[in-house]
């Protein structure tokens, strides 16, 4: 979408959620702005300029973030939508049920490894996040929402990207 930017997390228990988010902005080609729960002020500053110039309609923000950040994002006259849930796990998942373009016959698993990211987009394979939360390190089990996506798709092949516990790859 040419007309659209995304602002994600990427701080505290939404670290690294944005090598899953980042595979949805380079296959559609939208601008990616990496934030914490409240936009610093050098991006609140640019961003005004960079939605004229650019003629963006929407902003789409993944992950919690103030409600009075997203005050200042809809004075902008913009279409603003919000992809957030409790969890990393919660929001790649949503994020891939409601993609109809992306492939749901694999899926790439990583801790936190930014290549996966490339890897998604040009294989057009939903990118999970196994980094517990407020660290790179991926979690001892798979999170309950990625075993339901697994089932629900009937995923019969996983790619793994860097390196993560055996307990995960059974």
């Amino acid at each position: 979408e040419d007309d659209c930017l995304v602002i994600s997390l990427c701080t505290g228990n939404m670290r690294s959620i944005e090598s899953g988010v980042s595979v949805y902005c380079a296959r559609y080609h939208m601008p990616l702005v990496l934030s914490d729960k409240t936009i610093p002020d050098q991006i609140m500053n640019w961003l005004p300029g960079y939605v004229k110039e650019n003629n963006i309609k929407k902003i789409i923000i993944i992950g919690p973030i103030d409600a009075s950040e997203i005050i200042k994002l809809e004075s902008l006259g913009i279409n603003i939508k919000q992809v957030n849930d409790n969890n990393i796990a919660s929001i790649l998942t949503k994020m891939a049920r409601n993609n109809k373009d992306i492939k749901h016959d694999s899926v790439i698993f990583t801790a936190s490894d930014p290549l996966a990211a490339h890897l998604g987009s040009y294989m057009n394979l939903p990118v999970f996040i196994t980094a517990n939360n407020s660290s790179y390190n991926s979690a001892d089990h798979l999170a309950d929402e990625y075993r339901e996506y697994l089932k629900d798709y009937n995923i019969q092949s996983v790619v793994i990207v860097g390196s993560l516990p055996e307990s995960l790859k059974d």
